[in-house]
């Protein structure tokens, strides 16, 4: 039985897809949903400074990004049991660190941008990392339009 799912986003349509079917798992088991996104460090602030944590939050709620946080959550809706997290740094560590971390987590549920070809070979994609990394199960998800686009 499931009971904390977490949901790594980047916003993009995979993030949204990504998150239905979260959501879709979470009504049918009662598990709460977590909701991830890794922001990178906003220009404003210094490296070299340390930075109170209030401080990037509150850049982070006023930026794009901290709007499309507060969307998904509403998209989830208030049926479900929901958290939203921000981290900040490289996406995958802070992912694997929350997966395989004392959160216990069920299960990771994410989108890919099912990139191919060189761009792949030479990064690889976050989702590909996650589902090696993770000590969890992970639930790939890809949108309707990168399933039409493989079966051409």
């Amino acid at each position: 039985m499931l009971k904390k799912i977490l949901v790594p986003v980047d916003f993009a349509e995979c993030s949204w897809a990504a998150l239905h079917h979260a959501a879709m798992l979470a009504r049918g088991s009662g598990a709460e949903v977590h909701v991830l996104h890794v922001w990178e460090r906003p220009p404003q602030v210094d490296a070299n400074r340390r930075v109170e944590w209030e401080q990037i939050m509150a850049a982070f709620a006023k930026s794009d990004e901290g709007r499309e946080m507060r969307r998904a959550i509403r998209v989830l809706g208030e049926d479900l049991k929901t958290l939203a997290r921000v981290e900040t740094g490289d996406p995958v560590d802070a992912i694997i660190d929350l997966a395989n971390g004392e959160e216990e987590y069920d299960m990771v549920v994410m989108g890919t941008h099912g990139r191919r070809g060189l761009s792949h070979l030479l990064l690889g994609s976050v989702a590909e990392q996650v589902l090696r990394r993770a000590d969890v199960p992970v639930l790939i998800v890809r949108t309707s339009h990168d399933a039409r686009r493989r079966a051409a």
